[in-house]
């Protein structure tokens, strides 16, 4: 029997699981979308020379992403919808993972993990999910990163322990190197990890350990996911090297490190600027047409009020102690800190090669890792600064927005859709 907390965590995560599939998904079974961008490129040579070749056909950029495109070419062939559900699959998995991750590390704080797995689920930055094919790449890595953290929280949360933890870690150890090895997008995310079980020892029967066994806790528990990052580093550094795009920065670092160090710093504050506040204005631009306008509207509206009633009904504390406080305060404290912190580490292979980030196509795919941390950022502030009346509808607002901004691109890929088969 589950007990009212695995309750109440159900239902938010169908109702995470409902709202991806309406905003992403409604699109696909109204047969919106079809295949754009590099998607030809994949589909033309599944069709040419089928899923097999897809070893070959990858191997001078990626040669580790294969396992994507040969499972997927093999199950899918040129259908295009198939690969739309696929990358809506991905994407509430993604969801899912990142809600159940941070509902251990932060038991008591329903309200903001259940927002920041909504705003992670719907982040606007990245707007390129209708390029399906080329970008279930992406989605697998991140899958398998996220499910190895979920894993990895687990333990360091004393959730699941003996020779099952430890064969556990080995095989989701193998899981996040393989998702590093065949798509770099998510490289920064393993930086985080030793701040994730920090706060797992800080919050799970650990507090009564000295500071230096805590950290020799920590090392213990990411030495195995950190033996497969360093791995990836050295193949892809020294072995496979630069095929594409160069390390510019290291580059401009070592030639001149005072000039180097100026470029990142404005780089860094820029992107940042870009991934938080440039994304989220960028939610109110309306699309042409009164119809569309309506309809832009209407979800907007129609997703804030049934999220303002979903978040309304989640506790914004859990706790077992009338006056929860100061707990809070250090939970939303941490909120923001690993926000931060995921900001930071996110941006580590773009600002390496200097690779624009920008809320424009193309460059918007760029923003998708940093979904992460602008989703634990903004639970965070908006926990800290507003009320507990006020933050369910702050949190909603935010939400509803981003859904409108992807109502809004499902037209515009809608369009394109339609332009070429006009063309045609």
């Amino acid at each position: 029997m589950m007990n009212q907390r695995e309750k109440g965590d159900g239902v938010i995560g169908l109702a995470l699981a409902a709202l991806i599939v309406l905003i992403y998904g409604v699109p696909v079974l109204f047969g919106w979308f079809g295949f754009y961008g590099d998607d030809w490129i994949y589909i033309y040579n599944q069709r040419l020379a089928g899923a097999k070749s897809f070893v070959e056909f990858v191997r001078w950029d990626r040669p580790f992403s294969a396992w994507v495109y040969v499972l997927s070419g093999a199950a899918f062939g040129t259908s295009p919808i198939l690969y739309h559900v696929l990358i809506l699959a991905q994407r509430v998995f993604a969801a899912i993972l990142f809600f159940a991750t941070f509902r251990i590390l932060f038991p008591k704080r329903r309200l903001a993990v259940a927002a920041a797995s909504f705003l992670f689920a719907l982040y606007p930055g990245f707007k390129q999910q209708p390029i399906a094919v080329q970008f279930i790449l992406h989605f697998a890595s991140m899958d398998l990163c996220l499910l190895s953290m979920w894993w990895m929280v687990r333990v360091a949360a004393g959730r699941v322990k003996g020779p099952r933890a430890a064969v556990g870690t080995v095989f989701m150890a193998l899981l996040a190197a393989l998702g590093l090895f065949s798509c770099e997008y998510f490289t920064g995310w393993e930086l985080l990890r030793p701040a994730l079980i920090w706060v797992a020892l800080s919050g799970h029967g650990s507090e009564n350990l000295s500071s230096m066994r805590r950290l020799t806790a920590m090392i213990r528990a990411w030495s195995p996911y950190l033996l497969g990052t360093a791995g990836f580093l050295i193949w892809r550094v020294f072995i496979f090297s630069f095929q594409t795009y160069q390390p510019k920065l290291l580059n401009e670092l070592s030639d001149s490190p005072a000039q180097g160090l100026a470029t990142m710093t404005r780089r860094v504050l820029s992107d940042l600027n870009v991934v938080t506040i440039e994304t989220f204005r960028n939610t109110f631009k309306q699309p042409s047409g009164l119809g569309r306008r309506l309809i832009f509207g209407g979800v907007i509206l129609v997703s804030f009020a049934v999220l303002t009633i979903v978040f309304r009904s989640i506790p914004s504390s859990v706790s077992d102690t009338a006056d929860d406080s100061q707990g809070e305060r250090r939970d939303l404290g941490w909120l923001v800190v690993l926000g931060f912190l995921a900001l930071l580490t996110a941006g580590v292979p773009f600002w390496a090669t200097l690779l624009p980030i920008e809320t424009s196509f193309p460059w918007d795919r760029s923003t998708l890792p940093f979904g992460f941390g602008v989703a634990l950022l903004s639970a965070g502030l908006v926990g800290a600064f507003f009320r507990r009346g006020a933050a369910p509808f702050v949190f909603a607002f935010l939400v509803a927005l981003s859904a409108g901004s992807h109502t809004v691109n499902a037209m515009i890929y809608h369009d394109e859709t339609a332009k070429l088969n006009d063309y045609f």
